[in-house]
């Protein structure tokens, strides 16, 4: 966001290319990522929703068959 923040100020001619509507500091964001150039280690996917599992009920044997 700081790189991009100071192309801004400069009035740099890299920010001079077609968005088509779309956010230009995501697209250079998504090129730096591309590149492995910043990382986005400060955003962290919550953990799954996992559902407590509950033992199943003993099965008693009877001695017909269906």
């Amino acid at each position: 966001m700081k790189f991009f923040i100071e192309l801004q100020d400069a009035k740099s001619p890299l920010l001079d290319f077609p968005s088509r509507g779309r956010d230009k500091w995501r697209i250079i964001h998504t090129w730096l990522l591309t590149a492995q150039r910043v990382t986005d280690h400060w955003i962290v996917p919550a953990p799954p929703i996992v559902p407590p599992r509950r033992p199943r009920a003993a099965r008693h044997r009877t001695g017909c068959k269906t």
